[in-house]
């Protein structure tokens, strides 16, 4: 290889190892900003998100909580007012983690079949004047609608290094995980007496057949 070539060669590496090094740098510093910007989405999307779950907790207690009041007719009527849930519209959802926002965004949903829930116990199983199983479900719903919300706010806020809720002096999880367990015992012990009374029943039919 002669001089000339030698040196156009070694400009021609050089001049391509110059240009790699620019574009690789160039795509590390896009990659980097790109990941900066969507941290700062997903921060303000967390902020916002959670400013919204913290009241609709505090009125799942409120729901919880509620035993009713006597009407003039003597009939028990609801004491409070459910809660609704407003997603913020201003965020980018694609700049969280997958798993937090399939839960976030879920939430609505849940909330829908659980109002769906407590319409059908209203019209078909509960009735005046005490509408006691109207009154039980919709506290058990809505003390799980709660600790799901409550849980959501925790996991963003530590996702993304925003400081949590101070419930030193109320903590609302006592509340709604009290209500929820009660409910929750009630009905296992309500299903363990239906299987046992249809046990009975057939076994009495069994006998009379026999």
């Amino acid at each position: 290889m002669t001089d000339w070539q030698t040196i156009l060669l070694t400009a021609l590496v050089t001049t391509v190892g110059t240009g790699l090094v620019t574009y690789l740098g160039y795509r590390l510093t896009v990659r980097r900003d790109s990941e900066v910007e969507r941290l700062r989405h997903a921060t303000f999307l967390a902020v916002r998100v959670s400013a919204v779950l913290d009241p609709f907790v505090m009125s799942c207690v409120e729901v919880v909580a509620d035993r009713g009041y006597r009407d003039q007719q003597g009939e028990l009527c609801p004491d409070s007012v459910p809660p609704t849930l407003e997603l913020p519209q201003d965020v980018d959802w694609r700049s969280i983690d997958p798993l937090l926002m399939d839960r976030v965004l879920s939430l609505p949903n849940e909330i829908a079949s659980a109002e769906k829930t407590i319409s059908f116990v209203a019209e078909v199983q509960s009735g005046p004047p005490d509408h006691e199983e109207w009154f039980e479900e919709r506290r058990f719903a809505w003390a799980g609608l709660g600790l799901l919300a409550l849980d959501i706010a925790r996991d963003l806020r530590d996702r993304y290094e925003l400081p949590q809720r101070d419930y030193s002096r109320y903590d609302p999880r006592d509340a709604l995980e009290a209500a929820f367990r009660k409910e929750d015992e009630m009905r296992m012990t309500g299903a363990e007496n239906a299987k046992r009374i249809v046990k009975k029943f057939k076994a009495k039919k069994a006998g009379t057949t026999g």
